[in-house]
């Protein structure tokens, strides 16, 4: 478990920093779009949020299999496995993020799907506003609650 642990808190360093990267770039376009009006900034935007949440859904998969042991299946797999992160479970680990953050990032979920379902220009861009703030209130919590969920695998070492 000691290996595993390690592994763990470097996925979560390293996903956090995509993470900024991805939260950067969703950012940058929605000033591009502010300043030029030009809707293919949209489309920029809707990859960088669809990246944002990949990027934690990939960590959180991570953590399911080699951690709970379990990915969860199905249809509606992605909500059940937003929904296993914010639960403890009590003889191999405390929730990964709070149901604050489950609901935050539920919103980011649902527009994942969005993404992958629907033509770019039919993003709106007052949706794309909501989902840049979206992102730039749940990272700051996400980052702290995967940092004592990391903190927490060290000290189970």
């Amino acid at each position: 478990m000691n290996e595993l642990n390690t592994k763990a808190g470097q996925r979560i360093e390293q996903q956090l920093e995509n993470l900024d990267f991805a939260h950067q770039r969703a950012q940058k376009a929605w000033q591009g779009y502010l300043t030029t009006s030009d809707d293919l900034y949209l489309d920029g935007i809707a990859l960088n949020i669809h990246g944002f949440y990949e990027g934690i859904e990939q960590l959180f998969l991570w953590i399911a299999t080699y951690i709970d042991d379990g990915v969860p299946q199905g249809g509606n797999s992605h909500k059940l496995l937003l929904l296993q992160m914010a639960m403890e479970l009590p003889s191999q680990r405390p929730a990964v993020i709070s149901q604050e953050c489950r609901e935050m990032l539920d919103e980011l979920r649902e527009f994942r799907h969005v993404v992958r379902h629907i033509y770019p220009f039919q993003l709106d861009p007052n949706q794309m506003q909501r989902l840049v703030v979206k992102i730039s209130q749940v990272l700051p919590l996400l980052r702290e609650e995967l940092s004592l969920f990391s903190r927490f695998l060290a000290e189970s070492r």
